[in-house]
């Protein structure tokens, strides 16, 4: 019962079936340790940022998130810790816990660092390199989400056209003839 349990754990976070049909009864035992050791530590960066956002404490919140991609690497620590911090700020901000500009000045400091991040990033084109077009249309301004979708476009060796926030469809539409991208992505948070 308690390996069956333990399988359930691991699937629910990620890890197939197919690979665990291949882990004894210890090594099933220590991967759920190390997810409950990162769930415990991820949960510690996400309060300590914040600790961090509610003081406007850009050097605690940029140590602490460096200190999460030094133990994670940088897209875990964009899933594990990023998203559910933005999250709770959310449910923070809809309770009017925090003002507008807690939220405003935690995005811009992981703006920056998903910025450096694609600015980092090796020019090792893919076999096989598709093109996209990145952007948010009239009226959205949050782009976290698909920055971090720019990061990951490069890093994989495709190409990816990033045109911004608010970009008004007239423009999308004027574009696509001469560019022809394999794909169009955007996001949007309003109605």
């Amino acid at each position: 019962l308690k390996k069956l349990i333990n399988i359930s754990i691991l699937n629910r976070n990620g890890i197939k079936i197919s690979k665990l049909a291949q882990l004894n009864d210890e090594q099933v035992n220590q991967q759920v340790i190390d997810l409950t050791r990162k769930q415990l530590h991820t949960s510690q960066h996400i309060e300590s940022m914040l600790v961090a956002m509610l003081d406007f404490d850009e050097n605690k919140f940029d140590k602490v998130l460096n200190n999460a991609i030094l133990s994670f690497g940088f897209e875990d620590t964009f899933a594990t810790v990023i998203q559910p911090l933005l999250e709770r700020i959310g449910y923070l901000w809809q309770t009017s816990t925090i003002l507008p500009s807690h939220e405003h000045f935690v995005s811009q400091l992981i703006k920056q660092k998903i910025i450096v991040a694609i600015d980092n990033c090796p020019a090792v084109p893919h076999h096989d390199p598709k093109s996209f077009f990145l952007f948010l249309p009239e009226g959205e301004y949050h782009e976290l989400s698909i920055l971090f979708s720019h990061y990951l476009i490069r890093k994989h060796g495709h190409n990816s056209i990033y045109l911004g926030q608010s970009v008004p469809f007239a423009d999308i539409t004027a574009l696509l003839p001469k560019y022809q991208p394999a794909y169009i992505l955007y996001s949007t948070t309003t109605v």
